[in-house]
């Protein structure tokens, strides 16, 4: 797999001042404490970010691990975010703020990897939806 780590490698508030479509191979993308505006024309599997949900995220169809912890989030998380998580086997969305209720997804967990979902220290509405119950751990805080 592909790996490409721009972490921390820019200014919190400056844009990354890369175009990325020449890296067709690239399958997994840290940028935790760094902003990329723009597109991401193919696929990722692995995505961990530092800053919101950038809007080339709508186009990635094929996301595995994601990891937007601890990312400063305070805002309600995209109806459209939850339509990329299909193939999902790991997720930490914990230490945001993120306002959510989680839908019930038709994700079917593969039962030879490690499922791990972290959703905690956000604001989360609801009950735990069917397809989480799942995973092989699932850490959780509510109100």
């Amino acid at each position: 797999m592909c790996y490409l780590d721009l972490s921390y490698d820019f200014d919190i508030h400056e844009k990354v001042p890369y175009q990325l479509g020449n890296l067709s191979q690239l399958r997994y993308l840290d940028l935790s404490g760094t902003l990329l505006f723009g597109t991401i024309p193919f696929q990722l599997v692995a995505i961990k970010l530092g800053h919101g949900f950038p809007g080339w995220l709508q186009s990635q169809s094929r996301i595995e691990f994601l990891d937007i912890s601890d990312a400063r989030i305070d805002d309600f998380v995209p109806e459209w975010f939850w339509n990329n998580l299909r193939s999902l086997c790991e997720m930490n969305i914990s230490r945001n703020n993120l306002k959510v209720k989680i839908p019930d997804l038709p994700i079917k967990f593969d039962g030879g990897n490690r499922n791990l979902i972290i959703l905690s220290s956000n604001q989360l509405k609801g009950g735990i939806p069917t397809f989480l119950k799942q995973v092989d751990s699932l850490e959780r805080t509510c109100d």
